[in-house]
């Protein structure tokens, strides 16, 4: 129903009078590829709920992602940011991309984090991200390169990193 209000709703009009390949090349791919995002990363939260018992993790206080600027008032977003019950932070990057997620996306959320880090009393969750034992996580439709996945492993740190398959893993399907 909330694709249907967001894709569909708004230009009603614009599919009588035009040819839907043409709107959906001008406007809502655009806007499918945003709103399927925000829809997977919704489903990568459920999977945490689902899974985190078995992964050895903690409660979340509340899911949720960030955005803002740095102390330089540069921009930037973390798509989870998020405290767990046991008081570490839980953060990482979800994709909904026709590529696999590449080293890129690690180095750039370490980044992120250190600038949010190191912007004042707003970013206290940052440090403790970056300082603490807390876990990433990414989350990617089209899976990751080889590249990413040798980095995780050689930061040392705790990364959750599923693909689509992952999310479902312990349903029964009949």
């Amino acid at each position: 129903m909330a694709s249907y209000y967001a894709l569909v709703a708004p230009y009603e009009t614009a599919l009588e009078v035009t040819s839907p390949k043409e709107l959906w090349k001008a406007r809502l791919k655009l806007l499918f590829d945003t709103h399927m995002g925000f829809v997977f990363e919704r489903v990568v939260e459920q999977a945490y709920y689902r899974h985190m018992e078995s992964l050895g993790l903690s409660l979340v206080r509340e899911w949720g992602r960030w955005e803002g600027t740095d102390r330089n008032r540069e921009g930037a977003e973390v798509d989870v940011a998020t405290e767990l019950l046991d008081g570490r932070v839980l953060s990482g990057a979800i994709e909904h991309r026709g590529k696999p997620m590449g080293a890129d996306v690690f180095t750039q959320h370490l980044r992120d984090l250190e600038r949010v880090a190191s912007s004042g009393k707003a970013g206290a969750w940052a440090r403790r991200a970056l300082d603490g034992d807390g876990p990433f996580i990414f989350a990617s439709v089209s899976g990751f390169t080889d590249f990413f996945c040798r980095m995780v492993e050689a930061s040392g740190r705790r990364v959750i990193i599923w693909e689509v398959d992952d999310l479902f893993r312990g349903f029964e399907t009949e």
